[in-house]
């Protein structure tokens, strides 16, 4: 028996069950990621490098593009300017826009559902998008969810075009959405061809006039050409037209195996990810029993809905999102296999089409089958899944302690800024995941950049580094690793000035330049 579909617009007094229940899913996504929150004054580079970027265009410095990035608009950092205004430059101020686009994206994912499902079943289906994977936290707090909350809002009007009081105008924005989504990040071609498939499977419902449903099918089309034609102008005119893709067959194969035996297990719970640590560990005996049939299970789901688009007796409406659902799950899969930024377990981004509309995919199923067997078949998976993430940001994230005092958390990278400004530098150099981040939270006090040149985000950091007549070398270290670090540093760069093994946390390494080796 299935869930009853409600109302496309229900009045007023029905929406407040849809509220409570929305309200109780983004609850529950919020203490699931908690944890990270207590991170949130240490963000990692990436985030760090838009936060910086953030900084500067309040200072009336603009860009046309995410620093140091070819395939992301300036978005990201505009929207952070705006959070900066309000509370000023912060950690959480990051954390805490980057998880208000989470939720909007949660949102659009419930609304869409809500129209062909009853509350329950789309309550139990959204809740797989709280507990994402073993360490959701990872990327909830990652600026690109804003990209992904344009993308599921061109969706969203797509979806619900037919029916609207607006149709034509619902189509062509829905088409100017997708446009806008990819300057905002290149990424949102992993989910454009679904939302696409969707606007055609659109002009075959039968609870619309065949006017409205051609209306709506040329009005996006044409929308997204003419759109999307200036834009790829505009990219090659701003030579911003490199290739994710490559084409090396080693390198696919490669790949492959990393989607097969690291990420695809990551994204079922099956094996559990240590945070910032690019590392897996699997349960064992039992538990990893349990775990392994709680995915299963979840898989079955997914598969069944996928199935059920070939039976008629469940409404088209229903049907189309789990065809938009395997179309966006096929292009992420294969944008994950030919991509050549796919290097580590962190790579199951590419999978984030796949992940999301998880749901789409299961409301076949929910419709044929009821709200309490397919809860029934979920449960397991999600318990797995917020086991596993409690596993793992156990291991990486701070306290809670650290929450309600985050000046502690970033205590060691602001004394070590004292003591480095106490000796004259203000340019200073470490790993790509250091260094932005020290430079966030030591507000440009002292800036640190990248070792690797490659790895440089934004020009006049590197430049001013180049030019100072006094530098350091500063990297997290552990008596373990100190000695080779050490012996590395000396290596590259000769004796230092000054060599301190331990100054919170981090080995330092000062130098004077000669002024002919200061660049010009």
């Amino acid at each position: 028996m299935s869930d009853s579909s409600p109302p496309i617009q229900p009045s007023i007094g029905a929406r407040w069950p849809d509220v409570a229940a929305f309200a109780v899913l983004v609850f529950a996504t919020a203490i699931y990621v908690l944890p990270q929150f207590a991170n949130a004054p240490l963000p990692n580079s990436d985030v760090a490098v838009v936060g910086l970027q953030a900084m500067h265009l309040l200072r009336g410095e603009w860009a046309a593009t995410t620093w140091g990035v070819f395939y992301q608009g300036i978005l990201y950092p505009l929207v952070h300017a705006a959070c900066f205004l309000l509370t000023g430059p912060s950690g959480l101020s990051l954390v805490a826009s980057s998880f208000a686009a989470f939720v909007i994206v949660q949102a659009f994912l419930y609304a869409t559902l809500r129209r062909r499902l009853g509350i329950a079943a789309t309550f139990v289906l959204c809740l797989l998008t709280a507990f994402i994977c073993s360490a959701a936290s990872l990327w909830v707090f990652h600026p690109r969810f804003w990209c992904l909350a344009i993308m599921f809002g061109a969706l969203w009007l797509v979806d619900g075009a037919n029916r609207s009081s607006r149709p034509v105008l619902c189509g062509a924005a829905a088409a100017l959405l997708i446009v806008f989504a990819d300057y905002v990040d290149a990424f949102a071609a992993f989910l454009a061809p679904g939302v696409i498939v969707l606007a055609i499977c659109a002009a075959f419902d039968q609870t619309a006039s065949s006017k409205v449903r051609t209306s709506v099918l040329v009005s996006f089309f044409a929308c997204l050409v003419v759109s999307g034609l200036a834009f790829l102008i505009i990219r090659s005119h701003m030579h911003l037209t490199q290739s994710f893709l490559m084409p090396d067959a080693a390198r696919r194969l490669r790949n492959l195996n990393l989607l097969w035996t690291q990420c695809l297990p990551y994204m079922l719970g099956t094996k559990w990810f240590h945070l910032y640590t690019v590392s897996t560990f699997q349960p064992d005996g039992l538990t990893r029993v349990l775990v392994d049939a709680a995915a299963g299970l979840c898989c079955l789901l997914y598969v069944a809905g996928i199935g059920l688009v070939a039976d008629r007796s469940i409404a088209w409406e229903i049907r189309r999102l789990a065809v938009c659902a395997l179309v966006m799950a096929v292009v992420g899969v294969t944008g994950f296999t030919w991509s050549h930024f796919t290097t580590d377990i962190n790579a199951v981004r590419y999978l984030s089409g796949l992940i999301l509309t998880a749901p789409f995919a299961m409301a076949p199923a929910a419709a044929r089958w009821g709200v309490k067997l397919t809860s029934a078949l979920l449960l397991p998976f999600l318990v797995a899944s917020i086991a596993g993430g409690a596993i793992s940001q156990g291991y990486s994230c701070a306290t809670f302690h650290d929450l309600a005092d985050p000046a502690s958390l970033t205590a060691p990278d602001r004394k070590l800024g004292e003591f480095l400004e106490q000796r004259g530098v203000t340019y200073a150099a470490s790993d790509y995941w250091t260094a932005y981040r020290l430079t966030f939270v030591l507000a440009e006090k002292v800036i640190v950049v990248p070792s690797a040149i490659k790895s440089n985000r934004y020009d006049p950091y590197a430049l001013g580094f180049m030019r100072a007549p006094r530098i350091a070398y500063v990297f997290p270290s552990t008596p373990a690793t100190a000695p080779a670090l050490a012996s590395s540093i000396i290596y590259l760069n000769g004796p230092p000035r000054e060599a301190y093994e331990n100054v919170y946390g981090y080995l330092v390494f000062i130098y004077d330049r000669k002024p002919a080796a200061q660049a010009r």
